[in-house]
């Protein structure tokens, strides 16, 4: 069983065929400069406690909003609507729903914003240009302490 949500998200998103093959990896934070691309990195972007909702084996169990960005890095010649596109289906019609962990459980996901995206000059393998997108998906999980 997965440790964190980022690696549930992972096992998740690399069982997928259309992932595995679109990506040529998975990263959870971070990937040294010059990694093969198109690549996705998760990163959690952001967590709201929102309180107690009960107990579960003598532990509380909380309720969290935790909001992943889901980068896709890619240069000029890939599809990037394609990889995009790709990822929100991958994640909204799973049916490996709900991600499960060793403390926690998804109860549901969101888009959680805007997408964004960026220019990040001589990144890429051999010094090209990479463009990242991000895409913001909320989840509501519960986990145990």
């Amino acid at each position: 069983m997965n440790d964190t949500l980022l690696e549930a998200l992972a096992t998740l998103l690399s069982g997928t065929p259309e992932i595995s093959t679109l990506f040529a990896g998975m990263y959870l934070s971070t990937a040294a400069p010059g990694t093969v691309l198109p690549y996705l990195t998760l990163v959690q972007t952001g967590s709201e406690p929102t309180g107690v909702i009960g107990y579960y084996g003598g532990k509380r169990t909380y309720l969290d909003k935790v909001t992943i960005g889901f980068e896709v890095r890619s240069t000029a010649g890939d599809n990037d609507d394609l990889l995009k596109e790709s990822l929100k289906t991958a994640l909204f019609t799973s049916t490996e729903t709900p991600l499960v962990w060793t403390v926690g459980q998804e109860c549901g996901r969101w888009l959680a914003g805007g997408e964004s995206g960026e220019l990040e000059a001589e990144m890429g393998p051999g010094g090209t240009d990479v463009w990242v997108s991000r895409l913001p998906i909320g989840f509501t999980v519960t986990r145990l302490a």
